[in-house]
């Protein structure tokens, strides 16, 4: 069986009130819209720095990037000014303009329409996770396409349908994928199915790969769970002493190799855990974060003033004083502070990118950029992001762990709105 014929069984299974071979139909509606649209993402509280079921084993070559000086903040108020960084090499990850997907200098056509996409790097090419335009809607995962894209090919469908969630493990040629009602291990050059079974929920999703024969999940629930590739499910981590081992308030991102994984058991904070041991390594209050190939380092995009924070609520405030709102209750800081003050007319664009210790939470790098969006990890010092300048240009800029920056492809005019869907140039977004 492929992939095709296991989604259109879900779809078929799924459906109640419609007749049979729904599925037929809503497979070739898909597969007739092919003209290119803009990215739609989701702009938040909580800024998605990361493609948290995704994780390569094997991490790209050191790019030969600029040895600059760290960023200074320019007349612009930001680090990162994109009318005054130097020029780098292309992003050494996938990334998508012009109806073509790239790495590096490459260029392969990718001629199909959709309103939201999540990009992974496979052996000699590329896997894409589109989402239909038209459907019911960019986040609803029944409007979605799976694509394999040879480097110099033509994009092959593997599937259409109820695709709840892609993990991709590595360079290895092997993606799980889950459905409403059950996950897979597929080999993405032809979609056949090599192992398959009936999900805990209608809402679970691969995280990532453990090793070559298990797949970490994470349930509707929040619960996480591992699948013995093959056999059954077991509780992750069940022979480890934790309390609170669910991400019930957000996405669980594994470093690669599996030796941390950050997990949002509440609204109030992220636990990073050492999962040899089970011991919570440290906290922070709630965000995605995305682990360096090496899992030596941690970052994290993040909004230094809350939403519904204005100008006026932090007159006469001092660090630690705490303001109370219709909403969550906010403690004031001192970033919040900085930024109102440095950028008054623009503090709703500031965005901090942060990296930190994986280990320790220590921070070692933030800098600050216009509306800031979907960071990746290149390499184990090096970020790839998008970002703005006044709102009228945008481009994909990559620093490094020692704070110097440099743009990887040419500011190009907005296309939308900023830091939602104006960016020519897509990272992709998680899927």
């Amino acid at each position: 069986m492929d992939l095709q014929e296991l989604l259109r069984e879900s779809v078929d299974g799924q459906v109640r009130d419609v007749p049979a071979g729904f599925a037929d139909g809503a497979i070739r509606r898909v597969r007739r819209r092919r003209t290119r649209v803009a990215l739609a993402s989701v702009a938040g509280a909580m800024l998605v720095g990361a493609a948290a079921a995704t994780f390569a084993m094997i991490g790209p070559a050191e790019p030969d990037r600029n040895d600059g000086a760290p960023a200074d903040r320019s007349s612009s108020g930001y680090d990162v000014d994109l009318a005054a960084l130097p020029d780098g090499p292309a992003p050494a990850l996938p990334w998508y303009a012009d109806g073509h997907l790239h790495i590096d200098n490459t260029a392969t056509a990718f001629d199909v329409e959709f309103a939201a996409v999540s990009l992974y790097r496979v052996a000699g090419g590329f896997v894409v996770l589109a989402t239909e335009p038209n459907g019911r809607g960019a986040g609803d995962p029944r409007a979605r396409t799976l694509y394999s894209v040879r480097e110099g090919g033509a994009p092959v469908t593997l599937a259409s349908g109820p695709i709840r969630g892609v993990a991709v493990a590595g360079l290895s040629g092997q993606a799980a994928v889950s459905t409403a009602d059950t996950v897979s291990v597929v080999d993405v050059a032809t979609g056949t199915v090599l192992y398959a079974l009936e999900t805990p929920d209608d809402e679970t999703t691969p995280v990532g790969f453990l090793d070559g024969e298990r797949v970490l999940l994470r349930t509707g629930t929040g619960a996480l769970l591992t699948w013995d590739v093959g056999g059954g499910y077991a509780r992750y981590l069940e022979d480890r002493a934790i309390d609170r081992l669910s991400s019930a308030g957000g996405p669980a991102v594994l470093a690669p190799g599996g030796r941390l994984l950050a997990i949002t058991p509440s609204a109030t904070a992220t636990d990073v855990l050492d999962t040899g041991t089970g011991h919570v390594l440290w906290s922070r209050p709630p965000a995605v974060l995305t682990f360096s190939p090496d899992g030596r380092y941690a970052a994290l995009l993040e909004a230094p003033v809350p939403p519904g924070v204005i100008p006026s609520d932090l007159d006469g405030a001092e660090p630690g004083d705490l303001l109370e709102r219709n909403g969550p209750t906010v403690t004031v800081t001192q970033e919040m502070l900085d930024t109102v003050a440095e950028h008054p007319d623009d503090w709703e664009k500031v965005r901090h990118v942060v990296i930190m210790d994986a280990r320790t939470g220590a921070e070692v790098r933030r800098l600050t950029a216009e509306n800031a969006e979907n960071l990746r990890w290149e390499t184990g010092t090096s970020v790839v992001f998008g970002a703005y300048r006044d709102g009228e240009e945008a481009a994909l800029i990559r620093c490094s762990v020692d704070g110097a920056c440099e743009l990887t492809t040419q500011p190009r005019e907005v296309v939308g709105e900023p830091g939602v869907d104006g960016n020519p140039y897509l990272l992709g977004d998680t899927p």
